[in-house]
This record gives C-alpha cells, sequence and structure tokens, in this order.
C-alpha cells in the first residue's frame, strides 16, 4: 500500500500556492534625516504608515548617521522643529551657504512665495510640501497670477538696487519709471578705449576708469542720471605699432556708434545726453563733429574728458609731476590704484623708470577723483536743471 505524503502549506507547487505570502511591492525610499525641537537627529520614512525605517540602502545610511553623526559630509543646521536636509532653494531669496561663502538674496514677490509655500520642501525655511508628488502644478512652475497682484512683481533672483545706476542692470519697467517720472533726463556714455597701458595698467584701463567715474557721478546726482552700456573700443590707431592687444576703430565707425547711442536715447526720451571720454585719442575726432550732433539732436548733446573737471590747483596737490592725463603715467596709475587696485602691477610699478609712476598712490587717486566728481557733478546737475545749454563751437 502506497504512503502518500502531505506537501506543507505555502511550499513549493500545488492548489495551495496561492496561500503564499504575496510578493512585496518596490517601493522607492522615502526615508529622511531631520531635527527635532529639542534639536536631536530624528529619521521617519514617508512612505511608510507607521513613519518608520523601511530597512533599506537610505534606511541604513540614516542609521549610520544617526549613531555616527560626524560622518557627514555637511554641517547639520541649527535645531529648528522639522527641518530637512534637503537642497537650498532657489524660489526665495534668503541666506545661504555656498562653498564657504555666505550669499544673501531679498525677497521675491507674494505670489511666487504662496507658490514656495505650496511645492517646496527646502532646508532654508523649514516647511513641507502640502500636496503630493505629481499632484497640482509643477515645483518649478510660476505663479502668473502674482503680476495680476497689485504691489507685485515676477522677480526670481533679486530686486533692482535702490540707487541702480546702470541701465543695462534695470527692466524695461524700471527704466522707462525712472524717464516718465521726471527724475532721468540725462544719459552718461562712456566711451573709452582697449589699448596698451604699459607694463604696469591692463588695456581697459580708459573704459573702466570713464564708467567708474560717471557712475560716481550718477549716484550723487540721483535719479537725475543713468549711466548707458560704456563703449569700450575707440580711436587708438596710434597704439597699433605695439604688441599685440589693442583695439582701434576707424573715425568714422566710432562717430556712428556714438551717433546711434545718442539717437536711441533721445528717442526715448531723454533730453541730455553727456558723451563722458575716458581716452585721449577720441577727444580731436569727437570734436570735431560734435556740433553736427548738436544741430541735429533736439537735446542738448555734452562731450567732455573726465579730467576735464580737474581743478589745476587739486592737480598740484595731488600730484608730484603735475601731468594730466597723461598716459599710463602718474595721473592714470593714481587712479587705478584708487578705484580699481586689482588691475595694478605693482611689482612693474616699482620698476618704472618714470618717477611720476612711482609715485602714484592710492591717496592721491582718491583726492584726484573727490575733485573731479564734486565738479562734474555740479555740472550735470546744472544740465538736468537746464542751466547748461551745449553750445555750439565755432560760431
Amino acid at each position: 500500500m502506497m504512503r502518500l505524503t502531505r506537501r506543507p502549506q505555502g511550499r513549493g507547487r500545488g492548489p495551495r500556492a496561492s496561500a503564499r505570502r504575496p510578493r512585496r511591492a518596490r517601493v522607492r525610499c522615502g526615508c529622511e534625516l531631520s531635527r527635532s525641537a529639542d534639536g536631536r537627529l530624528r529619521d521617519d520614512c514617508l512612505r511608510t504608515p507607521a513613519r518608520k525605517l523601511c530597512g533599506g540602502p537610505r534606511a541604513r545610511r540614516l542609521l549610520q548617521l544617526l549613531t555616527d553623526p560626524a560622518s557627514l559630509r555637511i554641517p547639520l543646521p541649527p535645531a529648528t522643529p522639522a527641518r530637512r536636509l534637503r537642497r537650498p532653494c532657489w524660489r526665495r531669496g534668503s541666506a545661504s551657504t555656498v562653498a564657504g561663502r555666505v550669499e544673501t538674496t531679498p525677497p521675491i514677490g507674494a505670489g511666487l512665495a504662496e507658490s514656495h509655500d505650496r511645492h517646496c520642501a527646502c532646508s532654508l525655511h523649514g516647511h513641507r510640501a502640502l500636496k503630493p508628488r505629481g499632484a497640482g502644478r509643477s515645483p518649478y512652475s510660476v505663479d502668473r497670477r502674482a503680476s495680476r497682484r497689485p504691489g507685485t512683481r515676477l522677480l526670481i533672483g533679486g530686486r533692482m538696487d535702490a540707487k541702480e545706476v546702470r541701465l543695462e542692470r534695470m527692466t524695461r519697467v524700471e527704466a522707462w519709471e525712472r524717464i516718465e517720472s521726471g527724475g532721468a533726463c540725462v544719459a552718461i556714455i562712456p566711451t573709452g578705449s582697449i589699448e596698451q597701458h604699459l607694463e604696469h595698467l591692463t588695456m581697459g584701463h580708459d573704459i573702466r576708469s570713464a564708467t567708474a567715474v560717471a557712475e560716481a557721478v550718477a549716484r550723487r546726482v540721483y535719479p537725475s542720471a543713468i549711466v548707458a552700456e560704456p563703449l569700450r573700443a575707440g580711436i587708438s590707431e596710434h597704439h597699433m605699432a605695439h604688441r599685440f592687444g589693442s583695439v582701434t576703430l576707424k573715425p568714422g565707425t566710432f562717430h556712428s556708434v556714438v551717433w546711434d547711442a545718442c539717437d536711441s536715447f533721445v528717442r526715448h526720451g531723454m533730453e541730455h545726453v553727456l558723451i563722458l571720454n575716458g581716452h585721449g585719442g577720441n577727444v580731436a575726432p569727437m570734436r570735431g563733429v560734435v556740433n553736427q550732433f548738436r544741430r541735429y539732436f533736439d537735446a542738448g548733446i555734452h562731450f567732455h574728458s573726465y579730467w576735464d573737471f580737474l581743478p589745476p590747483e587739486v592737480a598740484e596737490e595731488c600730484l608730484v609731476t603735475g601731468s594730466v592725463p597723461g598716459h599710463a603715467q602718474e595721473f592714470e596709475t593714481a587712479m587705478a590704484l584708487h578705484m580699481f587696485p586689482d588691475t595694478v602691477r605693482v611689482h612693474t610699478q616699482a620698476l618704472s623708470t618714470d618717477e611720476g609712476v612711482r609715485a602714484a598712490t592710492a591717496a592721491s587717486g582718491e583726492g584726484l577723483l573727490e575733485a573731479i566728481v564734486a565738479a562734474l557733478a555740479t555740472h550735470v546737475e546744472s544740465m538736468a536743471r537746464g542751466d547748461a545749454p551745449a553750445e555750439i563751437d565755432g560760431l
């Protein structure tokens, strides 16, 4: 008689195979690490009902961090309730540390902040998403309703400085508001050159100095003036015999660019244009055509080099040689040492055969700049009031 052996339930094949333990569905681990209100580390899993660690690789890593917090690659944030260790948030302006550098950005509009609170769960603000993943709008979408709310603007990452004077750093609305309000009526166009300045000054000294003076003047007379985009290349044919580095324009090309820049500002409502020059090679060609500019445009057109406003007594007091402006000599070296000292090669300055170059200091450059800005600001204010009409030379 054959003896039958009963197969255990739930193992192997057979009619009771369905009684086996159901296969566990694969889910992505949602374990996270946070700080409690008392400052202790806390772990939980967002994808399990009991909010316990699910035992996955991420959970094992979190257990390691709980037992050995020193193994963290980044320092833990200060103790705050439910502060999550997640990537920094770009939607809301706040202080964040990047590679040891603290960067602070101003807050953005209310509409974007609400959208941020609804979708984001960043480590900087300590809030969590109110909607699950995949529901509602994308976490990277912009709340367009903010543009219809009074007093809000769609600004991501920053806001215009309260006393911004550079045109390229403004939006079209901000620039138009400055002009329409009647505050900005003078456009300052810096001109200069890219050319050799011996061994101790950089190629862009002329345009950098003209732009720096223009910004200082515009801030002093704020909001009367706006600084346009600098016209960097100038007429430097006489420097082309030197080694590589100088960039030159033909006089006709330079005149056309300056003409079109003036035309753009006049057509947009600017009443006065000041062409502030920083390169000696531009003076004679511009003096020959500036009268045509003044006859054509229905606006006050002025052309000056910034050193034209330096009082002679200040030059004698601050400079050993008294030579103004010179080329890469004491005047320009002193101005560079004060305005942008990082561009001056002080080791070659000390080896110069020019006594004035060796004697130039940042203190003398500060005195020169203050005198120039004060006199030039007075001139710009008179332009804004209409007290300084553009005279026609030679008539």
